[in-house]
């Protein structure tokens, strides 16, 4: 599921028939028409951190309702730590990380748009892409950018909030991190 019909044109041309590609944006409630009744299993990678912490808090309720008992929900993204001091240690520990795998310098995600708008082979799927949000006051913007700065033990916070017996950081490495439900 994603609201963006580049991504998912992508998606499709790479994974082809493997999954349901479905186009539902989750700033919009209709978006779990697109589920089916009982779910067993949802998993999302860095995809939820530009939602406001009401609208995450919205999101796994509605979520929850429809996860079948056991059922698992998974999150990965980038979560900062709760001190400052430890972020920047993550930050630190991640630069070295990414140096000795030699991953520095990589494309980030507002130039690998700008590539992917500029490629006349993704004219066909860029044609119906919807325009990228301007920020507001704050620097936020609608979809995809920015952060609600949620830490991963707030995650799971809202997620038992929302009927998920369990939920905690099931694996991290500096401010990555999967965080887990089951229900």
């Amino acid at each position: 599921m994603d609201a963006d019909p580049l991504l998912l044109g992508l998606a499709r041309a790479h994974y082809g028939p493997t999954a349901a590609w479905v186009q539902a944006d989750l700033a919009d409630p209709s978006w779990i028409e697109a589920l089916p009744e009982t779910v067993h299993a949802a998993v999302s990678s860095t995809a939820l951190h530009w939602m406001s912490r009401a609208s995450l808090a919205e999101l796994y309720r509605t979520l929850g309702a429809r996860t079948a008992p056991g059922g698992v929900f998974a999150d990965a993204d980038h979560m900062p730590l709760a001190d400052d001091r430890l972020n920047a240690l993550a930050d630190a520990v991640g630069a070295g990380r990414a140096e000795r795998a030699g991953t520095t310098g990589r494309e980030e995600w507002g130039a690998w748009w700008e590539a992917a708008l500029a490629d006349e082979r993704l004219a066909p799927l860029r044609a119906t892409a919807r325009p990228l949000p301007e920020a507001d006051s704050d620097g936020r913007a609608e979809h995809h950018h920015g952060s609600n700065l949620l830490t991963a033990a707030e995650h799971a916070e809202l997620l038992r909030a929302a009927g998920y017996r369990s939920a905690g950081t099931l694996w991290q490495a500096g401010d990555d991190h999967l965080v887990v439900a089951v229900r």
